[in-house]
């Protein structure tokens, strides 16, 4: 919560997205894995152990096009383009995931004056929707192997960060501001959850 506080005033002051993804490098090994114990506390049904759940396929969603920016040549071949055809359908799943944090617990937060972290989170939001949307354009146009595989690296770069900073830093503090999680819990559900499709081991 100290940490989040200290980010708001720092907000306040105009520091931006690019400075305070610096700043959060330097300490996210001081909370990193918090996530872990909080997730056997809550019940199962719960709105944000549903969003960790959601995390946790992306984790493996990101190891999967690690593995595959490494072996990505100038051309693609037939697996290659099979495989990023289920990376681009993941990608807009997210959509779901995106907007039950915004609708649901981004907005609790302002209402709280405790937006902070949700603008920044929320840019990251813009930020993959464009990166996705340009990957898409580039396989429909038959882009070259290291176009694609610039644009996967800035996914997965933020993708990783964007999820551990919700994890460890926002769910947290979500957790012990807002109490109506009843509510939150019947406008996750009219939003709908992630359904991934399960990526090729690469």
């Amino acid at each position: 919560m100290e940490i989040y506080l200290a980010e708001i005033d720092l907000i306040a002051q105009g520091y931006g997205t690019a400075e305070l993804s610096r700043i959060s490098e330097l300490y996210d090994h001081l909370i990193a894995s918090n996530h872990l114990e909080i997730k056997k506390e809550l019940d199962k049904g719960h709105p944000i152990l549903k969003l960790m759940i959601e995390h946790d396929n992306l984790f493996n969603f990101i190891l999967a096009l690690e593995r595959f920016s490494d072996d990505i040549g100038d051309e693609l071949g037939d697996e290659q383009k099979e495989f990023l055809k289920i990376v681009v359908k993941n990608l807009f799943e997210l959509d779901k995931h995106f907007q039950r944090e915004e609708k649901t617990i981004f907005n609790r937060l302002r209402t709280q004056r405790l937006e902070g972290r949700t603008i920044l989170l929320s840019e990251e939001h813009d930020d993959i929707w464009e990166d996705r949307e340009c990957l898409k354009k580039l396989m429909g146009e038959g882009g070259n192997g290291d176009e694609i595989m610039e644009k996967i690296d800035n996914i997965i770069y933020i993708l990783r960060f964007h999820a551990f900073m919700e994890n460890d830093l926002l769910y947290p503090v979500a957790l012990e501001k807002i109490e109506d999680w009843e509510r939150v819990s019947a406008e996750s559900d009219k939003i709908g959850y992630c359904e991934f499709i399960p990526v090729p081991k690469y």
